[in-house]
């Protein structure tokens, strides 16, 4: 159910297994369908459409600098525009690559897209661990309630001594120890 529920809502690294794949499976993977779809239109049109949906194992900084990529190129070629902006708003605006030449074009081209504010921004983190573990509490102790991967991106809602209480892009919320994430550049 976890699974479905992720792939529902698209931007959350997997919590269940990191092998869990969504229809469109990893942010890499369907960077890699997207390349090799043919360059007609239709095939990278299609892949558009089901990244729009979101996909796992999302990374934050490197998965956006990838999407951009993928973005400004569909962009550039004409492909439906529409779900290269629902690709865009999926993904939170692609923050972690807002520093890249591309970026500007992609803003520009939509402008109506929420992208989160310096409020929001602040208040991201992103994890330093791998297979950080997501607990019930703020103890080693209590309940793991999923796993976090390296580079995924969590929003700190509070702070509990040494440890912080997070919501992930799914939607999920738990504790996580400071020492295990930093502040999302």
């Amino acid at each position: 159910m976890r699974i479905v529920a992720l792939c529902a809502i698209g931007i959350a690294a997997v919590l269940a297994a990191p092998s869990a794949a969504c229809a469109c499976g990893t942010v890499r993977d369907w960077v890699a369908k997207y390349d090799a779809a043919p360059p007609s239109g239709s095939g990278r049109d299609a892949a558009l459409r089901e990244l729009a949906g979101g996909c796992g194992g999302y990374t934050g900084r490197d998965s956006d600098r990838e999407l951009l990529r993928i973005l400004a190129h569909a962009l550039d070629s004409g492909l439906d525009r529409a779900s290269i902006g629902r690709v865009f708003g999926t993904f939170r605006c692609l923050m972690g690559a807002r520093d890249r030449e591309p970026y500007g074009r992609l803003r520009a081209a939509f402008p109506d897209a929420r992208c989160p504010g310096a409020d929001a921004l602040a208040r991201w983190r992103s994890v330093i661990g791998a297979g950080v573990n997501l607990r019930q509490g703020p103890a080693r102790a209590a309940a793991r309630v999923g796993v976090l991967e390296r580079g995924q991106v969590v929003e700190e809602l509070a702070t509990e001594g040494e440890w912080r209480r997070v919501r992930t892009w799914a939607g999920e919320t738990g504790y996580v120890h400071a020492s295990l994430v930093r502040p999302y550049e």
